[in-house]
């Protein structure tokens, strides 16, 4: 008999127009990196912030390493801070008023203060910015404040990352050198994740499988060759 899948998601989200939904898909996945591709408006975000709990589901079911996250029919939506769901946005949103090791050390679950901090500066090494623990989040560069956002995603113990588009502000070299970083980290941790990326080469450095979506369907699902 067939194991159930790590996340298995069937999701409708209704439009704005009748007959027409923001999303309607089946998505389901084990490890690895997935690339989620597609015009603006094909729903790429929309799955995203389901997945996380930040957006409800007209109906369907999500399923995550044999919790159930959400059920429709069986009226169960666990908010996000219960889903151990990590979501790293385009914009970053770090803290202003904390310095970086407190910005990811926020995200780090049940610990006390001084064990939250060495966790933080555990991941700040890792991610190469642990110069950077003391500065306010204001002070930092688009590049320094990626790497935060990383290490605090990672440092929350998820079960699952979710990352939208989070290099798209960033030149050539620094995409390349921290989509490098970000795919020994997620390998190290074996850690499924979801990108959502317009960029091809990204989907080259990173990702095992491509999931193209059109009009809230999935349109290409398909095994990426390294």
């Amino acid at each position: 008999m067939p194991s159930e899948p790590r996340l298995s998601a069937r999701l409708f989200v209704e439009g704005p127009e009748a007959g027409r939904p923001r999303l309607d898909v089946l998505f389901e996945g084990d490890g690895g990196v997935t690339a989620l591709m597609g015009p603006s408006g094909a729903g790429k975000t929309t799955l995203l912030t389901c997945l996380a709990g930040l957006l409800r589901p007209a109906r369907g079911r999500i399923a995550l390493s044999g919790e159930v996250l959400f059920d429709s029919e069986a009226s169960i939506f666990r908010p996000p801070e219960e889903r151990r769901v990590a979501l790293v946005f385009q914009s970053l949103a770090l803290f202003p008023h904390l310095s970086v090791w407190e910005n990811v050390a926020y995200g780090v679950p049940r610990r006390k203060k001084s064990e939250r901090k060495e966790v933080a500066l555990s991941w700040l090494e890792r991610t190469s910015a642990l110069h950077l623990a003391h500065r306010r989040a204001t002070a930092l560069s688009g590049g320094e404040a990626q790497r935060v956002a990383i290490a605090r995603a990672l440092a929350s113990e998820p079960r699952l990352v979710l990352l939208d588009e989070p290099f798209s502000a960033l030149h050539h070299e620094l995409r390349v050198e921290l989509g490098a970083m970000l795919r020994e980290l997620l390998a190290a941790s074996q850690l499924p994740a979801i990108l959502v990326t317009h960029d091809a080469a990204d989907v080259a450095r990173l990702a095992s499988r491509l999931v193209t979506l059109d009009a809230g369907r999935i349109t290409q699902d398909r095994s990426v060759s390294p």
